[in-house]
């Protein structure tokens, strides 16, 4: 199914080419080959979004394992909230190192690294004894993920121009929300594993979650190509489209300034939009890694996987919601609101889910500001795409990822804090909330600078882009 949706997303981009723009600065077909968006999603594409299903998989298998973990443990919730947060301490450190080897040594080997490490720090994560053991094993497995979604942002920029690369990180953020959603359901239902083998039930969670990044991780050694130019199952003619549409789009980016490390480093856009993705999510991770928990509080005696299964409701939410703002705010043409209004509705939703004691408004709240943020990523994401090329996209997004995602250490923490603090998880939520507005105010400000006609070769400039990008 998600490779399904995937395809039916992009292959809109075949469908219409536009008129010829005799200002080119790099001569090229105005006609994109037919079957070439299938093609690139088949032998690119689909190894990368699997690969990010599994990605987020792993990183959140926490929270459902937390359901049996902690007490098993004897894990305080401020404790389980900084380990889960350390995750981002390792995943920050590396994020930049990472993205800058990946672009030095290969696309190929070294997202087969990322994955395949990753896979294995899961797994070994069953073996964990106590706190300490704990935090470890989540800064080992940020380091090991350290440079997996700017990784593939980057080998997007390699294989797609930007029109179809703003279908492709859209259809990203609905894997995200398929893998939460997916998580909650099928490793809950492995908890149920418990001393299966003499293990565990939060042990298997672990495994179950490991073994097929291990898997993924070898297929992409073997199977990634590194680039257009070595692609042998392109044709000369979709070659020649694809390297010249690219290299187009490229040389307007440099006009911008940041086509190397360090322009990216001194771009003051970078490092707004570095803050702004932090404010976007303080609260998401914050949400997530105590989802399950905070559903087993509110709904008395409900079973580990009961709790888990109802986990998955906010996350569909989410899907409806992204699939809804995305299609809007191409029909609109317009970005900015339909990032900005999501947040402040998400911000309003934590409010009243606290406010109101009821189990079912506080997990419906919960999933409307799940909705909110999820909505607003996609078209949050093409912004720095939109700035950078070559060593510059490299550092400039994963500075930008791993700069927001400090606010993945911050969002559990507090969260863990205010619930061995008073005991409730409000002081937490309300804390999001604030944060989601101060997002919102951040995008409604921003101003995103204008690619020219010739920008992206046959396609039009950013402030016709889909889902993705924003331009006003």
């Amino acid at each position: 199914m998600t490779c399904t949706l995937f395809i039916h997303i992009c292959e809109a981009a075949d469908a219409a080419p536009p008129k010829p723009d005799s200002s080119r600065t790099i001569a090229m077909t105005d006609i994109m080959p037919k079957g070439l968006t299938g093609k690139l999603i088949r032998r690119v594409a689909l190894l990368l979004i699997i690969g990010y299903f599994f990605n987020y998989l792993d990183r959140t298998a926490v929270s459902v394992a937390a359901l049996q973990m902690r007490a098993d443990l004897g894990i305080s919730a401020a404790a389980f909230g900084l380990g889960a947060g350390l995750f981002f301490v390792g995943y920050a450190l590396c994020e930049v190192p990472s993205n800058i080897l990946l672009h030095k040594i290969g696309a190929r080997v070294w997202m087969a690294r990322i994955m395949i490490s990753w896979g294995i720090i899961t797994l070994l994560t069953c073996f964990v004894q106590g706190e300490v053991s704990f935090y470890i094993m989540r800064i080992l497995l940020g380091i090991a993920e350290a440079g997996a979604y700017p990784g593939i942002l980057l080998i997007f920029t390699t294989w797609f121009p930007s029109k179809m690369r703003g279908k492709a990180i859209a259809s990203l953020e609905i894997l995200v929300l398929l893998a939460l959603a997916g998580g909650a359901v099928g490793l809950g239902a492995v908890l149920n594993l418990d001393q299966f083998l003499g293990l565990a039930g939060w042990r298997w969670v672990f495994i179950v979650a490991g073994v097929p990044a291990v898997v993924l991780g070898l297929l992409v050694l073997f199977f990634l190509p590194e680039s257009p130019q070595r692609a042998k199952w392109l044709t000369s003619a979709e070659r020649t489209w694809l390297v010249n549409t690219l290299a187009a789009e490229a040389q307007e980016k440099e006009k911008l300034g940041v086509s190397t490390l360090r322009s990216a480093f001194r771009n003051t856009r970078i490092w707004y939009l570095s803050v702004l993705y932090f404010m976007m999510v303080v609260g998401f991770w914050g949400i997530t890694f105590w989802l399950p928990q905070i559903v087993q509080s509110e709904f008395e005696g409900i079973s580990d996987f009961g709790a888990s299964a109802l986990s998955a409701i906010p996350w569909l939410m989410a899907i409806v919601a992204l699939i809804f703002v995305s299609s809007s705010s191409d029909r609109r043409n317009e970005r900015r609101f339909h990032a900005a209004v999501p947040l402040v509705i998400a911000a309003i939703a934590l409010i009243v889910s606290v406010a109101v004691a009821n189990p079912w408004v506080a997990l419906l709240g919960i999933g409307v500001a799940a909705a909110g943020q999820r909505s607003a990523t996609p078209v949050f994401w093409n912004l720095p795409a939109g700035l950078v090329t070559g060593a510059g996209a490299a550092g400039a997004l994963a500075l930008i990822n791993s700069v927001g995602n400090l606010g993945g250490f911050f969002g559990p923490y507090i969260l863990g804090f205010f619930a061995d603090l008073t005991g409730s998880n409000s002081g937490g939520l309300i804390f999001f909330a604030v944060c989601f507005v101060v997002a919102a105010i951040m995008i409604v400000a921003y101003k995103q600078p204008k690619l020219s006609a010739s920008a992206s070769g046959p396609f039009a400039p950013a402030e016709s882009a889909p889902v993705g990008t924003m331009s006003k």
